[in-house]
């Protein structure tokens, strides 16, 4: 079910940053035009290229997927350790395992996926950030390349791989990060209490000084899986798809306070096939783009090769049971809005029409 109140909250940030900006990019819409169109490869009156077309093999592995099952029982007892368990809030019919600990964390199993917080505080401290704050680089003290090398970062690494169960062939890739002291989240909560009232989830203890939130998205031999941090995809059918894998996690001084995984799948053994180039995918687009009549001017900004986890069309279930390859193509246009076109890397068919 769509939260509305979190869509508000992002809308009501995203529009002051667009207020502040929006006489500026008035003044210069018709001289950013021009330099789109002398700066960039024009692929069509509507579509520029700015960025490499990458090259790759002519033959990749797609791999048969089913749901991933975790064993609930091993992990609550290796996250838990000497504490007592209630496991009684079950539900086995569903597949959805819940485990209590008596210092008052929560660890939750389902198919495709697991999340755990170390108290109903973290749980709310993880939501402010990941929902409200990831992303806005006013308030992030430090980057990604820092983070790489900080000793807490790779120790819950180690502990998410180990949890989530990640292959030899599979890693954890490091994509978006943010650090935040606990007065800054504080005050971005006050923010939200004046805007939300009581509607607004009111952290009562603050067990950190310093958060370090950390989100990846899944690579299979070296190739990105579809995941969060990346334009979702337009579908022009009913289709019931669940295509995005991606994990999280929250650290408070260093120690691991909440992490998740969703929708991973376990692989079964992989079938070669013959994949088009990337060249050959952007001809494709090419000509979507020339049967669209549009005064919007498009800017290929990153193509890349990408596992999507593609669902059996007919069965109407979310779930995929193929990782087909993809070209992934993204664009921004004239706002800085960006948008995603997947072309089968097999076949030449498009994605927002279950091809």
């Amino acid at each position: 079910m769509v939260n509305n109140k979190k869509l508000n909250r992002k809308n009501y940030f995203r529009g002051k940053l667009i207020v502040a900006l929006y006489l500026l990019v008035a003044a210069l819409f018709f001289q950013n035009q021009a330099i789109v169109k002398a700066e960039n490869q024009a692929i069509t009156d509507s579509l520029y290229l700015d960025t490499e077309i990458p090259q790759s093999d002519d033959k990749i592995n797609q791999y048969p997927i089913s749901i991933k099952i975790y064993d609930f029982q091993n992990l609550y007892k290796k996250i838990f350790s000497e504490q007592d368990v209630d496991t009684s809030q079950s539900d086995e019919s569903s597949g959805i395992y819940i485990a209590k600990g008596s210092g008052n964390g929560q660890f939750i199993v389902r198919p495709g996926g697991m999340e755990y917080y170390s108290s109903e505080d973290e749980y709310k401290i993880k939501n402010l950030i990941f929902d409200e704050l990831l992303g806005y680089e006013e308030i992030v003290s430090e980057n990604k390349e820092d983070l790489s090398e900080n000793i807490s970062v790779q120790e819950a690494e180690q502990q998410l791989k180990d949890y989530f169960q990640i292959q030899e062939d599979e890693e954890l890739n490091f994509i978006q990060s943010g650090v935040y002291q606990k007065q800054e989240l504080q005050e971005w909560e006050r923010q939200l209490i004046e805007i939300w009232g009581d509607s607004q989830d009111v952290i009562t203890s603050w067990e950190s000084n310093e958060y370090i939130a950390l989100e990846y998205e899944i690579r299979k031999n070296g190739i990105s899986v579809y995941g969060r941090q990346e334009p979702s995809q337009g579908m022009a059918g009913d289709f019931n798809v669940q295509f995005a894998t991606y994990a999280r996690a929250l650290l408070g001084d260093g120690q691991l306070k909440t992490f998740e995984i969703i929708n991973m799948y376990t692989t079964d053994k992989p079938e070669e096939v013959q994949i088009i180039s990337a060249e050959e995918a952007l001809n494709i687009l090419k000509g979507n783009f020339e049967d669209i009549l549009t005064d919007e001017i498009y800017t290929i900004k990153e193509i890349k090769l990408e596992y999507v986890a593609i669902p059996d069309w007919s069965s109407g279930k979310a779930e995929g049971v193929m990782w087909k390859p993809y070209w992934c193509f993204i664009r921004s246009d004239r706002d800085g809005y960006l948008w995603a076109d997947r072309i089968n890397a097999i076949t030449g068919g498009n994605l927002s029409y279950g091809e």
